[in-house]
């Protein structure tokens, strides 16, 4: 599937044995893989081994499982509109990172296409165990979307000022729409916190109409990577953190901010080759070894995702159920 949604995106899918292994692997082993991301961030620091486990942190989110782009919320509107299938679950970021003062709802990951169709199966199979054999499998809130609903998540989602990222499984094929806070994302934390080569912005740049801004300071506050500062009586926006995600023309209340394209970051849509996907089979295994090494050596968390429970701020409430067909 090829789906061009405007001049900087284009929505793809395909259905490859790779990427259903891929889909598979990581809806089984999400939250300890999500564990082990950070452990290997946090081994980047190490010296002499910390240049190998950069490399491998950086090279596998460019290439396999996840490379994502930040867009604004028309974007993400636009996306799902285009989509063929909708689902959500749980933030597994925010199940596992939060300390108790993060306060966005956690219903927010927005599975797409080909990856919603399986991960909805799965979760179906898995609700009919949980209730033969009473077992906590699966994620009894996780469901399939009315494209009404999606759109109503995200919208509810930009309210608590999250972060959106259309994240792709295998460059460029997208796979699921998240809804990012800083305190808890992986890979706002691979970047921000690490410094590693993780997490690019969008496609897009805010301007300020200088002769429309009225100083009011509410783009600054709201600004969750803090890019935006006030300085000699002028609005200021550092790029080397800004994240193009819209947050600050969305919310500000005199039209003061617009968004432009930056042609440097409208992402490539080239489908890999032979030899690229020989890298990619390559990288895989390489990771995959040190996270039997991480799994070897460390209690098993994913229990946490079948735990998960909807917050005040979700639209996803406590008594909904998975849709069967």
């Amino acid at each position: 599937m090829e789906k061009r949604i405007n001049d900087v995106l284009t929505l793809l899918d395909n259905k490859s044995y790779l990427r259903t292994f891929f889909f598979r692997f990581f809806a089984m082993t999400t939250m300890d893989y999500i564990k082990f991301v950070y452990w290997s961030a946090e081994k980047s620091r190490t010296p002499v081994i910390g240049r190998l486990f950069k490399f491998m942190s950086e090279s596998y989110y460019k290439n396999v499982h996840t490379s994502a782009i930040k867009l604004p919320l028309k974007d993400i509107e636009d996306v799902i509109l285009n989509c063929d299938h909708v689902s959500v679950g749980p933030c597994p970021c925010r199940i596992i990172f939060d300390d108790g003062t993060c306060k966005a709802p956690v219903y927010t990951c927005i599975k797409i296409n080909y990856f919603s169709k399986m991960t909805t199966k799965l979760e179906k199979i898995a609700s009919h165990l949980r209730k033969k054999r009473g077992m906590r499998v699966g994620n009894k809130h996780s469901k399939e979307l009315t494209k009404d609903e999606a759109l109503e998540i995200v919208r509810n989602s930009r309210k608590h000022d999250l972060i959106f990222s259309l994240e792709s499984c295998i460059q460029p094929y997208q796979n699921n729409i998240c809804a990012c806070c800083t305190d808890c994302c992986i890979e706002l934390n691979g970047r921000y916190k690490f410094g590693l080569d993780v997490s690019p912005k969008g496609p897009y740049m805010p301007v300020v109409k200088k002769e429309a801004c009225k100083k009011c300071m509410d783009c600054v506050n709201r600004c969750p990577v803090k890019a935006i500062s006030h300085q000699e009586d002028t609005i200021t926006i550092d790029m080397g953190l800004c994240l193009g995600c819209g947050i600050c023309t969305e919310k500000c209340p005199h039209e003061a901010m617009e968004l432009v394209v930056d042609t440097e970051y409208i992402p490539s849509y080239v489908q890999p080759g032979f030899f690229k996907m020989i890298y990619i089979c390559c990288l895989t295994m390489t990771v995959f070894f040190f996270f039997i090494y991480y799994k070897l050596t460390r209690k098993s968390i994913n229990f946490m995702y079948s735990k998960a429970e909807p917050r005040e701020s979700d639209l996803i409430q406590a008594d909904s159920n998975i849709k069967t067909n």
